[in-house]
């Protein structure tokens, strides 16, 4: 019911080479088809062109469970981008809401993370893909466009179907990153229906479905899209045949000579909308702003994260730690507390693969009543590999408590791998 004249200078599409012993390719390395045709490839880089990434968080009830972890993943996939890549935020539920606009400020993205509340109604998958990637064709011209959708995919209510929530992701040229989180309705008749839809446009945009169950964590999910993301090839070619605006054309990707890479997956968009999509024109070379203060926002990152698992009552498990506690009286009279930690080595990633000197814990505890209003915290690092390798690493502090600590919580972070855990330290019951 609309019309569009705006002409396709250069189709292209991103293009991911998975498998083990990827070589480094080149133009000449594939062949694409347009309507079965083979077209002459005139664009090709490997992420030189900046990328605009839309994140679509789940906030329904469902994933009530997993929703501190999934603000926490999502804070480090954040440092795991460059620093010229732009970032829109959606949360969704009943509606959906664009909450940030496209933007380089990763300290912006945290804190509206960070502020998300899980909202007990509704979970509307296809409007949220909609606009997002409706958004992303109108303001991010020029420039690649990726969607990491986090949700269970249980789509519930709305407005937009999935036939046109599909025909914007096409014909945004968005590639769907479908992480698809752990959640009690999963085997429900809502979710049977909507989850292999959703999956499809993973599929058809020349994205990917990651499964959060078993051994792949949020996080980890999250790192693997990005690490997609990073290493794809963008082609670009003039149709041979556009035909009319608005005609459907079918892509395929293949390599020229499959011994190059004999067990490689070559995941791309399955077609395009000719006329549709605004022209593109690639820059003679990407722009990168310089960054400022890096290390202060990275910093910055990592405390928010901290701080949102200090903020709830469950542990987290990426690192395991034992302790024991003591208390002591000073001569005045003041209550103290010593806390012994054994923090396990093995599972700190930082420590197997890099020197073991560049070790980096951050150790927090916070201070909180027995309803869990916390007072305070304090904060140390631990640096280099105290002790001999592949031992626990001890760590220990005498704090001062007040009449109102009837709570601690420890949280350790990794910076190395972004690994976090937690336990609760219950004053009375010391468990």
């Amino acid at each position: 019911g609309f019309k569009i004249r705006a002409n396709v200078a250069l189709v292209t599409t991103d293009v991911t080479v998975a498998g083990e012993h990827v070589p480094e390719l080149r133009a000449e390395d594939f062949v694409i088809y347009d309507n079965k045709i083979a077209q002459q490839i005139s664009y090709f880089s490997q992420d030189q062109l900046p990328i605009d990434v839309a994140i679509l968080i789940d906030i329904s009830g469902s994933i009530q469970k997993h929703f501190i972890e999934l603000q926490i993943a999502a804070l480090s996939a954040l440092r795991r981008l460059k620093a010229d890549d732009r970032i829109a935020l959606y949360a969704f539920a009943r509606s959906y809401k664009r909450i940030s606009n496209l933007s380089e400020d990763r300290l912006h993205i945290a804190k509206m993370i960070g502020d998300l509340r899980v909202f007990p109604f509704g979970t509307d998958v296809y409007g949220t893909l909609y606009d997002a990637a409706l958004y992303l064709k109108k303001n991010a011209p020029n420039r690649r466009h990726s969607i990491i959708l986090i949700s269970d995919n249980c789509h519930y209510n709305g407005d937009i179907d999935a036939d046109r929530s599909r025909t914007e992701l096409l014909e945004a040229a968005a590639t769907l990153y479908n992480i698809v989180t752990l959640s009690e309705q999963t085997e429900g008749p809502i979710c049977l229906e909507s989850n292999p839809i959703i999956r499809s446009f993973a599929e058809e945009t020349g994205g990917e479905v990651m499964e959060v169950q078993g051994s792949m964590s949020l996080k980890d999910a999250l790192e693997q899209a990005i690490s997609r993301i990073r290493t794809q090839y963008t082609l670009g070619f003039n149709p041979s045949n556009l035909g009319s605006t608005g005609s459907f054309h079918e892509l395929a990707v293949r390599l020229t000579n499959k011994d190059r890479c004999p067990n490689c997956q070559i995941k791309a968009r399955k077609g395009y909308y000719a006329g549709i999509s605004p022209p593109f024109n690639p820059p003679q070379s990407a722009t990168i702003k310089p960054s400022h203060s890096s290390e202060a926002i990275d910093q910055k990152m990592v405390q928010r994260s901290i701080a949102i698992a200090g903020s709830d009552k469950g542990d987290l498990d990426q690192i395991s730690f034992g302790f024991s506690t003591a208390e002591q009286m000073e001569s005045n009279g003041q209550r103290q507390l010593k806390i012994d930690l054994q923090i396990d080595v093995p599972e700190i990633e930082s420590a197997k693969i890099r020197n073991p000197h560049q070790l980096k814990l951050f150790v927090t505890i916070f201070y909180a009543d027995k309803k869990y209003k916390i007072f305070g915290s304090d904060w140390w690092t631990i640096e280099g590999q105290p002790g001999e390798v592949n031992a626990p690493i001890p760590f220990s502090k005498t704090i001062s408590l007040k009449p109102n600590y009837q709570i601690l919580r420890v949280v350790i972070y990794d910076d190395g791998s972004g690994k976090m855990g937690s336990k609760i330290i219950d004053l009375h019951n010391k468990k």
